[in-house]
Formats: structure tokens, C-alpha cells, sequence
């Protein structure tokens, strides 16, 4: 797990590969990074990742499979997949409250993650404020539980183009 503390912090992912990793806890954030300040992740793959909280709880609710990010957001040329949030949102990636602006996700796979719990979703990206995606391929991504909306991405606003959607789903009583 890569964390960064520091709102004013900056990090960057350029290459690199990151499988296996696990938050787990009331609040678990980021199987694979969870970030204060800014993230960039760049040619990367990150798979197999994931967070689990012991209840589905508003405040105690798990974020992020593989990212979390709190600040701006920016993926390129990154495949994430297979990764999950149990009793949380963003199977792959959450994108939180203080990332109101400066959220892209460009040229990159976002597959095969999943949410599971109540009031979840997200089973691919789950986006708080503005997430522009462009070029990104989202397929195979799925929530699990009741009122848990976007198999793909659950968001406020998302601006997508040149994209592929596919074989997202939503499971349960909506």
C-alpha cells in the first residue's frame, strides 16, 4: 500500500505494478494507494486490490479496491482491474469529496471490479464533483446490494467520450 498523509502532498505512479494489496478496517481506504493530495498515475497496472469494511455505515463505509483519491486525479494509460470494495464504493477507484475539480481518467481499462453492501455502487469509478473520462474502455463492472447504483461509474457529473461502456451491472434491489 502506498499512502500519502499531507493534503499539500503530491504523488506520482509512472510504470509501476501493484497487486494483491488490502485496506481492511472500519473506513479502509485504497487497497492500493489512498491519497491526500494530488495523485497521478501514469502507465500502470493495478489489479487484485481491495478494501473491506465491517459495516456499510455512512461514515465507516470502505473506499477505493485499488485508489482512493481525495485530492486531483489524473490516470493515464492504466489498466485496473479486478479489484473490490466490500461495504464500500469504487470497486477501482473513489474519487472523493475534496476532489471537487481535476478528476481525469484518459486512455486507460477500468474491469472486472465490483462493489458489494448496501448504498454502495460505483463497481468501477465512484466520482464526487466533475470526472472527465475520455479514450478509457469500462467493462465487466459490477455492484452487489440494494440501492447500490453504477455497475460502471456512479457519479455527480462524468463527462465521457471516445469510451467504451460494457457488460456493467447493477445487482439488487434498487
Amino acid at each position: 500500500l502506498i499512502e500519502t498523509t499531507g493534503t499539500d502532498t503530491d504523488l506520482t505512479v509512472n510504470n509501476l505494478t501493484l497487486t494483491g494489496g488490502a485496506a481492511t478496517g472500519v473506513g479502509a481506504t485504497g487497497g492500493a494507494i489512498s491519497a491526500a493530495g494530488t495523485l497521478t498515475v501514469i502507465d500502470s497496472h493495478l489489479y487484485g486490490n481491495s478494501v473491506s469494511s465491517p459495516t456499510s455505515s455512512f461514515l465507516d463505509r470502505s473506499k477505493g479496491g485499488a485508489i482512493y483519491a481525495a485530492g486531483a486525479l489524473l490516470i493515464q494509460g492504466t489498466k485496473l482491474e479486478d479489484s473490490s470494495a466490500t461495504n464500500g464504493r469504487g470497486g477501482a477507484i473513489y474519487a472523493g469529496r475534496k476532489s471537487l475539480n481535476g478528476r481525469t481518467i484518459e486512455n486507460s481499462t477500468v474491469s472486472g471490479n465490483a462493489t458489494t453492501g448496501a448504498n454502495m455502487g460505483g463497481g468501477g469509478i465512484f466520482a464526487r464533483g466533475t470526472a472527465e473520462i475520455s479514450g478509457t474502455s469500462i467493462t465487466g463492472n459490477s455492484t452487489i446490494g440494494a440501492s447500490s447504483p453504477g455497475g460502471g461509474i456512479r457519479g455527480a457529473t462524468v463527462v465521457i467520450t471516445d469510451s467504451e461502456l460494457s457488460g456493467n451491472a447493477t445487482k439488487g434491489e434498487n
